[in-house]
Order: structure tokens, then sequence, then C-alpha cells
């Protein structure tokens, strides 16, 4: 910005004051990042590891926000009182700012990036060692799909959660490999009706009552839960209670991606009516999509941060060599 050597001071003074208020308009912009992250459904988790990564998530983008509202402060006074202290301390912070927004902003396209190898390796090994401190989110990952594919294969169309006799069964033997995978071999019963299948049709339990039969399994799940919690259990084993937060993230996965489970589907869906085709598809694109929503966003508005925050030092430079002469 050495042109500010031919102009007059005062047309620097309101370039730097105009720099510095689309500094501090960055600053407002990440900290509504910010807030969106915080809120975010997967770090409302009842695993108090993920809950840390979204706390520290939000309190290092406040961090970053903090930045840019100060320095966006302290361009509007050094723009109106040009002393030599000020511009220097401003050089000083804006040089310094704007090289932790880009650092900042590489590192996150980088991590966004790599999410695939991350849902590769976890998927590969059911644990992520390829970055410090992510054993508790390979525990939490591994928590998710127990409930959104083991659970849901194992007692959905069963004695403890029936289908009506309405279903469609033939979608679920077009791929006998998937069925003897979870292990639903036992034959077919069906209840309060007088209803003939083909011996080929295993492992089903039904039910013409429609008061007893469930159309998916996220019913049956909070019904199994909410007995847990009353010591009351209808099966031996006690399910995981993942909480409200984690089960709109994955009624948002399956719904907006029509996938289930993070490596491979189970036989039913969570929340989709059980005569809806059996999901194919896991939900690795539909996890990095939902992290890039968020990532690509604030690396974004990282990047901008950056070149505003320099482009202000440029012209607090302009003034300090015009000080200087």
């Amino acid at each position: 910005m050495c042109c500010c050597n031919k102009i007059k001071r005062k047309i620097c003074q309101i370039a730097l004051a105009i720099a510095s208020g689309l500094v501090l308009l960055m600053g407002i912009v990440i900290v509504v990042l910010a807030a969106k992250v915080r809120q975010a459904d997967i770090f409302e988790s009842s695993d108090d590891d993920i809950k840390k990564t979204g706390r520290n998530a939000f309190y290092l983008m406040m961090i970053f926000a903090c930045f840019g509202l100060g320095l966006g402060a302290l361009g509007f006074v050094t723009a109106k009182w040009p002393k030599w202290q000020l511009v220097g301390c401003y050089s000083f912070w804006s040089f310094s700012i704007f090289g932790i927004y880009l650092a900042a902003a590489i590192i996150l396209f980088g991590v966004q990036t790599y999410m695939d190898t991350l849902l590769k390796d976890y998927c590969k090994d059911s644990k992520i060692d390829s970055l410090l401190g992510t054993s508790s989110i390979s525990k939490s990952l591994r928590d998710v799909d127990r409930v959104s594919v083991a659970y849901s294969s194992k007692y959905m169309c069963t004695r403890v959660c029936p289908c009506s006799t309405n279903i469609s069964l033939p979608y679920w033997f077009e791929t006998p490999q998937r069925l003897a995978d979870y292990n639903r071999t036992a034959q077919t019963e069906v209840h309060n009706a007088s209803i003939k299948y083909n011996s080929t049709y295993k492992g089903f339990t039904l039910t013409s009552n429609t008061t007893d039969a469930y159309t998916f399994f996220f019913e049956c799940y909070d019904d199994i839960i909410t007995d847990q919690n009353g010591n009351v259990s209808q099966i031996a084993e006690k399910l995981d209670d993942i909480g409200d937060s984690v089960v709109n993230f994955l009624q948002d996965m399956e719904m907006d991606f029509a996938c289930n489970g993070i490596c491979k589907p189970g036989l039913f869906w969570m929340f989709r009516d059980v005569n809806t085709i059996p999901p194919t598809s896991n939900c690795q694109e539909g996890i990095k999509d939902s992290f890039q929503e968020y990532s690509t966003s604030i690396a974004a508005a990282l990047m901008i941060s950056f070149f505003v925050t320099a482009l202000a030092f440029g012209i607090n430079y302009g003034l300090w060599r015009r000080k200087s002469k």
C-alpha cells in the first residue's frame, strides 16, 4: 500500500476506518458461525467427550471473533487519532492476527479434506488413530452405529418390536447375505392373523394388531429406553441411551441423505416407515457433508478475515510511512 505515501493522510485514515469496519464485520460473522456450531445437534450429545469437542470448537471460534472485534475497534481508534504509538500497536496486532487467520483457515481446509480418510480408518478398524485425542470420538461413533444399525437390525420385526402383517417382506430377501450377517434366520411368526408365508421369509415377527405393531424402529427403541429408565426391561441387554440431540442428528442424516449407519447400513431405518425399501447406503458421505456445512463456512470466513486484516495492515503501514517522513 505504498500509494498511501502519495495521497493525503486523511484518505489513508478513511481507508483504514473502512478496512477496520470490514474486520469488525467478519468478527461478527464468526460469532454467528460459532453460535451455529454451539447449537449443532451432534455437539449436544450425551457423550461428554463429544460435548467437550463442541465446546472447544465454540471457544476457539469466539477467540477468533474477539481478535476481529478487538482489531476492528483498534483500527477505528487509530484511524481517528493516528499517533505513532497507535499505528505501531495496530501494525503489530494486525500482522499477528492475519497470520493466525491464515494458519487456522489452512488447517481447517486440511481437516476437511482429511475427513474421508478419518472415516475410512474408523470403518476399517473401528477406531481413529490418525489424529491425537480422537479415541473418544471413535467410541462415540461406535455407540451411534450400535443404535442405528446393530439394535435396529437385531430387534425390529421381532417379538420385542413386532411389525405389521402389511409390510412388504420381499424387500428384505433380495439380499439374503445381509439377513445372515445380522443372524435373522429364525422362522417367521405371525400373530393374530391366519396368514401363511413362504418358508423363505425368516426372522420376522408380525402382528395384525395395529396397536402392537411398530412402523419404525425409533418408536420401539424409545419404549425400551423408557422401560429401562423405569427399571423395567423387555430384553436382557441394556441399550445405550444416546440422548435427544444425537437422535436428531441421526434423523437429519437419515432424512436428508437417505443413509443408515456410519460404515454399513442396517436392515431397517431408524425413522422411516418399515414399508420403505431398506437402507442400502451408509452415512459416510452424509457425515462429511454435514461437517463441511460448518467447516467450509468457517474456513471461508477465516480466509476473508485474513484478506481484510491484511488489507488493514497494508493501509496502516502507509500511515506509518507517512508518519516517518
